[in-house]
């Protein structure tokens, strides 16, 4: 579990890469933003640094986990964030349909290489 501090000290460490790439058109986490799908126990809290990060970066997509389905009746599948962000809980399993309009000047190969290039 990180703190709010040290997960705004990776954001920060990350603004380099994310200028170079020219933003941020999938924005995938562990955990959800601080009042977009989260929950209000510690463990499960999400990162108000998130949302700044959305607010600034506008990606079309964040797709996160950690909250499930079996929480309880508050569980929502899809939210839409004040950024213009559709915030996704991929709890389980979940099939994004990518709007390509909405995803800058990336290609199709370009999304799924920077969505899977670390674990391929």
């Amino acid at each position: 579990m990180y703190t709010e501090k040290e997960m705004r000290r990776k954001i920060r460490r990350t603004k380099q890469t994310i200028f170079n790439h020219s933003g941020i058109d999938i924005l995938v986490t562990h955990s959800p933003a601080r009042g977009y799908g989260d929950m209000d126990d510690l463990p499960h809290r999400g990162f108000e640094c998130f949302n700044e990060l959305m607010e600034r970066c506008h990606p079309a997509y964040m797709l996160h986990g950690h909250v499930h389905a079996t929480y309880g009746k508050r569980f929502k599948r899809v939210i839409d964030h004040p950024s213009g962000t559709r915030i996704i809980n991929g709890y389980e399993k979940y099939i994004l349909e990518v709007d390509e309009s909405k995803i800058g000047t990336m290609t199709r190969g370009t999304v799924l290489k920077r969505l899977f290039g670390a674990f391929l």
